[in-house]
């Protein structure tokens, strides 16, 4: 059964280096913590001011039960929200919203992912699909991370391991695809092979965000065995290949620009397979880079040597 999230939320910055930079590397040292008590936190974005939402799947209630994908029970409930950190403070913004999960807290689905749109209102994705305020757009983007953007919406496809933009109407292009790779099989998932040899893993995209430059940052989930520290962020420019941007975090759930030109990114463990922790964190990654793993905190960080101009 998968565990709970381990949100880390970093910061990366950005300065023209040479031909062959080096990328930022995840170092957990140094990080502050922003908010705490994140409820199965998934995607984040900043507003106009420089305040930053974040989507929380909740965790379940004590609603309507099914049978999980393993024999457990998933029950429904209205644990579901946004929350909004601003000024050294968080507080729910809309909360009362659909959320499944175990009894535990686990396997939880609900709003996935949170956009602010042109007008200042709140865009979010959930299993239900595309929601603009209170009100349901359409089923597109049902569970994906989504950006919205001139007449339609950029749409994460982990399925498909793709970069999607859909139009106002409905109309589907591919932007980006991201490839499959070989990486050392992690030990302690049992019934595996033996560690440390080749294993074929997908890059499983789980978010967007558009950076001070204009290119598009992908973050990977990453597929099975998702290794500790295996997961990248890659570098979008329409018209060309896709280029790994950093890399050495674990499960990306999200990222997000901050008016400062720092990026944040939500980090996302599995207990019991393969990754390091079963906590809810978010660090950022400063102006340059950088991240923090902790229970269910929003955590500021600063590191690297990296910008974008």
């Amino acid at each position: 059964m998968l565990g709970l999230l381990s949100a880390a939320l970093v910061t990366v910055s950005a300065t023209a280096m040479g031909p062959e930079p080096t990328l930022p590397v995840y170092d957990p040292r140094a990080s502050t913590i922003v908010a705490r008590g994140l409820d199965n936190p998934r995607g984040l974005a900043f507003g106009a001011r420089g305040e930053l939402y974040v989507a929380e799947a909740g965790r379940g209630g004590d609603g309507e039960c099914r049978r999980g994908a393993d024999g457990g029970r998933i029950c429904a409930g209205r644990s579901g929200a946004i929350t909004v950190v601003d000024f050294g403070h968080q507080w729910r913004v809309v909360s009362q919203l659909r959320s499944e999960a175990s009894p535990a807290g686990t396997d939880a689905s609900g709003p996935a992912d949170v956009a602010v749109d042109d007008d200042g209102e709140l865009i979010y994705t959930d299993g239900a699909g595309l929601h603009r305020g209170p009100a349901r757009l359409s089923g597109v983007g049902s569970g994906f991370a989504v950006l919205p953007g001139g007449r339609g919406y950029l749409v994460v496809d982990p399925a498909g391991n793709a970069l999607r933009a859909v139009t106002a109407r409905g109309r589907v292009r591919t932007v980006a695809t991201f490839p499959v790779r070989e990486v050392a099989f992690p030990a302690g998932i049992p019934d595996g092979p033996p560690p440390g040899s080749r294993f074929p893993m997908e890059s499983r995209p789980s978010s967007v965000a558009v950076g001070p430059d204009g290119a598009w940052y992908v973050g990977e989930r990453t597929g099975f065995p998702s290794p500790v520290g295996a997961a990248r962020i890659w570098r979008v420019v329409p018209g060309r290949a896709p280029e790994v941007w950093a890399t050495g975090f674990t499960r990306i759930a999200d990222l997000a620009w901050s008016t400062r030109g720092d990026l944040f990114v939500l980090e996302a463990g599995q207990a019991g397979r393969s990754a390091s922790s079963a906590k809810n964190v978010l660090s950022r990654k400063a102006g340059r880079a950088g991240l923090a793993r902790q229970a269910g905190e929003l955590v500021g960080v600063s590191w690297g040597e990296r910008s974008v101009s």
